[in-house]
């Protein structure tokens, strides 16, 4: 029997280092030239941008209008003097959908190279919403905590007055003390309840 050739199976190409510079999670982060073309992306690009823009095209390819043209080329320009700038603009497709483009200079590339990072507003409103949710349970499973707490330790301070009063007769000798200790305590265990909650 014949042996078939060993097809070579080649690793990906590594990603641009300097794509590691804009590193932020989930965004799609491209890298554009002096002319505002992509060099180099890494991230979910169709994703963010609603359609696939390759290597060598502009980004703006992917917006909406002229005026989300307009905002993408003052955030480049400002980029290229050296400053970070954030906008938000509307993709052609899925029409009108949200996102925020983030340009900043990139140290160790070539003149006038630009880091984008684009951010969907959507998954970002949706994950602050979640946020939001979390943040609202646990505020109310910290105050069902604390009347939980406090309810208890009300009924042993006033118990424990009761008890250091004699309204139902006097303590024998023996635990005469005990209700001083019961009311002191239990009036620090509130106290850092209160402090905590």
């Amino acid at each position: 029997a014949r042996a078939r050739p060993r097809r070579a199976h080649l690793p990906p190409p590594p990603p641009d280092p300097r794509l590691a510079l804009l590193d932020l999670g989930e965004d799609a982060r491209l890298l554009l030239d002096a002319d505002g073309m992509i060099t180099a992306s890494a991230g979910p690009v169709a994703t963010r941008l609603g359609t696939l823009v390759a290597a060598g095209q502009s980004p703006g390819d992917a917006l909406q209008s002229d005026d989300d043209r307009a905002v993408l080329a003052d955030l480049l320009a400002r980029a290229r003097s050296g400053l970070a700038a954030t906008g938000i603009v509307r993709l052609a497709a899925p029409a009108g959908r949200r996102v925020e483009l983030t340009a900043a200079p990139v140290s160790g590339a070539a003149q006038g190279a630009v880091g984008l990072v684009v951010r969907d507003m959507e998954a970002a409103l949706a994950s602050a919403e979640a946020a939001q949710a979390r943040l609202a349970d646990r505020t109310r499973w910290i105050g069902e905590l604390g009347h939980e707490m406090r309810t208890p330790l009300n009924a042993i301070i006033g118990f424990s007055e009761t008890m250091a009063q004699g309204l139902f007769g006097p303590l024998p000798e023996r635990y005469a003390e005990y209700p001083a200790i019961i009311h002191r305590v239990g009036r620090h265990l509130l106290e850092q309840v209160n402090h905590t909650l």
